[in-house]
């Protein structure tokens, strides 16, 4: 008897043992198969923009290890889906490239939060493409949709058993989050949608939508749309800044509302996103940059916005304008910006797949017919990427017998140098090549009339 007790003490401590040496599971296993998918990549993306670049089979089936937790999205060309990768769980992921969004699906182990993500965008799709309907309806009626719809995903959820209550309630306040974005957007969509401009929210939805956390780190790192809304909050806040005169400009604004809250990391964003990518159409940009550094401690986007804070000084009224060379012209060779001088020129940065860009075409040929010869030449700039955005350009050119002088940029240089991150971008320089506005007036806009006017137009 004795010799049996220790024996099974040994076994006991030796299966103690190994199973210390156990290390906890640190990656989640994903494959899957892909019908008519001609690509040999997939992609998946994380809310911070990392990414992690999977290889596909001639046959369509992959397989790899994600080592690290959260909410990704998956990307196969321009389709996608959301997936929750958790230590531990192997996701088998399974659709057709042709029908993506409604055939893919995901089985496996610890796979419940993946299912969920992937039932609610379906159902989501439903809902948006109702969006005009529903965005009609009388401010209850509205209220009893939205809200309905709400119960339902947070039911929906509520059957979910293999996920953490800290996932459960990060989840349920993104519900909230995107139901409150709805609630924020109903006015103004409702006026457009109806033209009812008489219609002004009742107290109760204008209470419901002035109840908003800007200091949730968990649901700002988990969710995309509590960052869409915080940035759209923020701007609905410094709107009434400058109403009230408590801020000179839209800009300033930003800063001021940003610069109350809290939570460090959305602090930093917000600052940053209200000066990033927008120094060109900022009239007093010494006096915005001063603002953003006393207020600004991270030094990665401190960095970001002084150089293009420098790029964009070169930029003001009376500086020379950065050149191009040699883009194509539709009527035949080429053109550089120093061929146009001793006129003014007004140039719009355009593409074939840009709807605002195709939006202001008309404004656009009206202004040509309103100032034709007169001193100042009308260049489109094309920026249509490749042979096939060539051939885009050109018929569309040719389809719509557009006017002014059509150019395709044959690199980013000039659009570089004119620090552009969204298109339409309308530029006007005078006939000795220096910069009258970096950033235009539209021409749907009456201001470029008053502003070809003043200079004698």
């Amino acid at each position: 008897m004795k010799t049996l007790k220790l024996f099974l003490l040994a076994a006991i401590t030796v299966c103690n043992f190994a199973c210390a040496q156990q290390k906890p599971v640190d990656y989640c296993l994903i494959s899957g198969k892909l019908e008519n998918y001609n690509n040999t990549e997939l992609a998946l993306f994380w809310l911070d923009r990392s990414e992690q670049i999977i290889n596909v089979s001639e046959d369509g089936t992959f397989a790899d290890t994600i080592k690290r937790e959260g909410e990704l999205y998956l990307y196969l060309g321009k389709a996608l889906t959301r997936i929750y990768a958790v230590n531990g769980a192997d996701l088998y992921i399974s659709a057709d490239a042709n029908d993506f969004s409604t055939s893919v699906t995901v089985s496996g182990e610890k796979s419940g939060m993946s299912k969920y993500i992937i039932s609610k965008e379906k159902s989501q799709t439903v809902v948006r493409s109702n969006r005009k309907a529903i965005f009609s309806l009388e401010e209850k009626a509205f209220l009893d949709n939205v809200n309905k719809n709400l119960a339902q995903l947070e039911a929906e959820l509520e059957k979910v058993d293999d996920i953490t209550e800290e996932l459960r309630s990060l989840e349920e306040r993104r519900l909230k989050t995107a139901h409150l974005i709805s609630l924020i957007e109903y006015p103004n969509t409702h006026r457009i949608y109806t033209k009812n401009q008489a219609y002004e929210a009742s107290k109760e939805l204008q209470q419901a939508i002035s109840k908003i956390d800007f200091n949730d780190g968990e649901l700002y790192d988990y969710s995309v749309q509590y960052r869409y809304l915080l940035k759209s909050a923020c701007s609905n806040k410094a709107g009434k800044l400058v109403e009230s005169g408590e801020a000179p400009t839209q800009a300033i604004a930003n800063l001021m509302v940003a610069e109350t809250v809290e939570n460090e990391t959305i602090r930093e964003d917000l600052l940053y996103a209200a000066v990033t990518n927008r120094f060109s159409s900022f009239e007093n940009i010494d006096t915005i940059y001063e603002k953003y550094m006393a207020l600004a401690r991270d030094e990665d986007k401190r960095t970001a916005v002084t150089e293009e804070y420098k790029q964009v000084s070169k930029l003001g009224k009376g500086k020379p304008s950065p050149q191009f060379h040699n883009y194509e012209n539709y009527a035949g060779g080429t053109s550089s910006l120093d061929d146009f001088k001793g006129k003014y020129v007004y140039i719009d940065l355009w593409a074939t797949w840009c709807g605002p860009c195709k939006q202001e075409i008309p404004h656009l040929e009206k202004i040509e017919e309103m100032y034709h010869g007169k001193n100042i030449v009308f260049l489109s700039i094309s920026t249509d990427k490749k042979e096939k955005g060539k051939q885009a350009w050109r018929k569309m050119v040719a389809d719509k017998e557009m006017g002014g002088v059509q150019l395709i940029a044959s690199d980013e240089q000039f659009t570089k140098e004119y620090s552009v991150s969204g298109i339409p971008r309308f530029i006007l320089i005078d006939p000795e090549g220096n910069i009258v506005e970096n950033s235009a007036p539209r021409p749907s806009d009456p201001k470029l009339i008053t502003l070809l006017t003043e200079l004698g137009l």
